[in-house]
């Protein structure tokens, strides 16, 4: 496996700027970043080019914006556009 500091140095921009794009938030596209490069540390086989480090960001970004979805769903009914009546008679 090649040195895992010159992949960082060669790929950690665009990884970075592609979760920045997606989040819109830098701390959460640093934890990803982070999150990308422990898998690549961690996995045992030849690392990905730079489309697969770009795919398995996207895939990190998405499970990270799927827990925070699901994190809010027990919060205020008409956040979501459900009409109180609605709600009401949907939990009796």
């Amino acid at each position: 496996m090649p040195d895992l500091a010159a992949l960082y140095d060669l790929h950690a921009g665009a990884v970075y700027a592609f979760a920045l794009n997606l989040l819109r938030d830098e701390g959460e596209a640093k934890d990803i970043l982070h999150n990308v490069f422990v898998r690549l540390a961690r996995s045992a086989g030849s690392p990905p080019a730079r489309p697969g480090l770009l795919k398995l960001t996207h895939w990190l970004v998405l499970d990270r914006l799927r827990q925070k979805k699901s994190q809010r769903l027990p919060g205020n009914p008409l956040e979501f556009g459900i009409p109180t009546a609605l709600h009401s008679f949907c939990r009796s």
